[in-house]
C-alpha cells in the first residue's frame, strides 16, 4: 500500500514537528510548510497530497487563503484540508469551512 502524503502547515516549528512525528509513526509521509505561501508552492509541486493540516492564523498567507487557493484546482477536489487554530473564537472554524475546507 502506498503511503498517504500529508502536508502540515504551521508557522510554529514545534507544532509542525509534533504533528509530523505523530503522523510519521503512523506510517504517513509528511511534508512541512512554515507559511501559507510555502504550502501553496509545495501543493502545486506535489499533486499527490492526500490531506493538508494547516494553521488558520499564519503570516504572509493565512489558512483561509490557502484553502481558497487549493480549492481552485480540480485534482484536489476529492481531498481534504483541515484548518486548526489555538484561537478559541468560533469565528475561525466557520471561516475555514467557508473557504472550502470540509
Amino acid at each position: 500500500m502506498e503511503e498517504l502524503k500529508i502536508l502540515v502547515v504551521d508557522d510554529e516549528s514545534r507544532m509542525r514537528k509534533l504533528v509530523k512525528d505523530f503522523l510519521s509513526k503512523k506510517g504517513y509521509q509528511v511534508m512541512e510548510a512554515a507559511n501559507g505561501e510555502e504550502a501553496v508552492d509545495i501543493f502545486y509541486e506535489h499533486k499527490d497530497i492526500s490531506l493538508i493540516i494547516l494553521d488558520v492564523m499564519m503570516p504572509k498567507m493565512d489558512g483561509w487563503q490557502v484553502c481558497r487557493e487549493i480549492r481552485k484546482v480540480s485534482w484536489f477536489s476529492a481531498s481534504s484540508a483541515i484548518g486548526a487554530s489555538n484561537n478559541k473564537r468560533r469565528k475561525s472554524s466557520c471561516a475555514v469551512s467557508t473557504a472550502g475546507a470540509p
